[in-house]
């Protein structure tokens, strides 16, 4: 990935469905391209994407995946925690619902704790726990 990128590859070009690089990475929790892919998507003003038909950012997966590191990162870069999704939630929305415990870096970032869109973070995380 290094040397793609090294050689001019374009980390903000996207895929038929609208996916970054770095959502795919993150998404299928791939750390080391994640890691190569954020700075360059950062600097091509990138980083808060979202696919053209889930609206998911590389944020939301991550915050699916429960990848905290990868989710400090981004928020460290400026990634916005209140994008909403094609189902109405948020990154906080979906770590709940998974029961990661990277909440309160999403929350000291703007998440709204108490947003209600397709039903609160509380509601997420009830469901989730629910189904486990």
């Amino acid at each position: 990935m290094a040397k793609l990128l090294a050689l001019g590859a374009d980390a903000t070009l996207t895929d038929k469905n609208g996916n970054t690089a770095l959502m795919l990475a993150c998404e299928n929790k791939h750390d080391a391209a994640v890691a190569e892919l954020m700075e360059a998507t950062k600097r091509a003003g990138a980083l808060d994407l979202q696919v053209k038909y889930s609206k998911r950012s590389a944020l939301h997966w991550a915050s699916e995946k429960g990848r905290a590191g990868t989710v400090a990162k981004l928020l460290a870069l400026g990634a916005d925690a209140t994008l909403i999704d094609e189902w109405k939630r948020s990154a906080l929305h979906l770590a709940a619902h998974y029961g990661h415990p990277i909440i309160g870096a999403l929350v000291q970032a703007r998440a709204d704790v108490n947003a209600v869109t397709s039903g609160s973070a509380v509601h997420g995380a009830a469901l989730g726990r629910a189904k486990r």
